[in-house]
């Protein structure tokens, strides 16, 4: 994805996904800058409804970015943009972070029915002021489709896993006992269960037999939660069905 202003940065340090480089972008300016193009695969360049998250890094507190994504057709006839995201000044972290840069509703282009896809991705960047030299890093770029009652993401509030053998992350509609969903963070050798905060919709409600989880996470200066730069962690994700009663009152 490097252009004009977007380079590639070797952070191996920090580890990045590719245990090397990360997309850095230096403003010359003010205005908004494109990427170079990202090659999107079925079934995301297929999907009708997609979320886009990346993990960032800015250098400045005080310089406010302004981030969006452009998915262009396999005709190059439509470009749908997602909305602007904005790191301002009051994110003060200049250590990596997960961020939802936005969602898109991909319009059928009947111009190339029934062979329609996306498969083009851009980022497009600007700063409030280039004072200071300012710079904006991207590593992971994560694209959910959400065209099923499976699809779902949520963002949990930046807290510190517990030094200990195990520990779950239990997120549970609550449909038969609660108004709400929770995400509850238990702890088994202690008895200890915490809730913990969170953006985004945890409901699940699927006949599939199947679900598959992206857990995405930084840690301190890292970019990824696990020190293994260059690999995928494998963590267990089981999932449970809960069987409803229908129970007179």
């Amino acid at each position: 994805m490097t252009a004009t202003g977007y380079t590639a940065f070797n952070d191996a340090a920090n580890l990045p996904r590719n245990g090397n480089n990360v997309l850095r972008y230096t403003p010359t300016g003010t205005a908004f800058v494109a990427s170079g193009s990202l090659t999107l695969t079925a079934p995301i360049s297929q999907s009708r409804r997609v979320a886009v998250y990346a993990t960032i890094r800015k250098s400045i507190a005080a310089r406010t970015f302004q981030v969006y994504g452009e998915f262009i057709s396999n005709t190059t006839t439509r470009a749908i943009q997602t909305g602007t995201l904005t790191i301002g000044s009051d994110v003060t972290a200049l250590t990596p972070l997960c961020y939802h840069i936005g969602t898109v509703s991909l319009p059928v282009d009947y111009i190339n029915l029934p062979n329609v896809s996306y498969p083009t991705f851009k980022l497009y960047c600007n700063v409030d002021s280039i004072s200071g030299t300012p710079l904006l890093d991207f590593d992971a770029l994560i694209f959910l489709g959400l065209d099923d009652e499976a699809g779902h993401a949520v963002g949990i509030q930046a807290f510190t896993i517990p030094n200990l053998s195990a520990q779950d992350i239990v997120a549970d509609h609550n449909s038969l006992t609660r108004p709400d969903p929770s995400i509850i963070l238990n702890i088994p050798a202690s008895s200890q269960a915490e809730s913990l905060g969170y953006e985004g919709d945890p409901w699940c409600n699927t006949v599939l037999d199947g679900i598959t989880l992206c857990w995405v996470a930084t840690r301190g200066a890292f970019w990824r939660y696990t020190v293994n730069a260059g690999t995928v962690g494998l963590q267990t994700f089981t999932a449970l069905r809960h069987r409803g009663y229908l129970t007179p009152v």
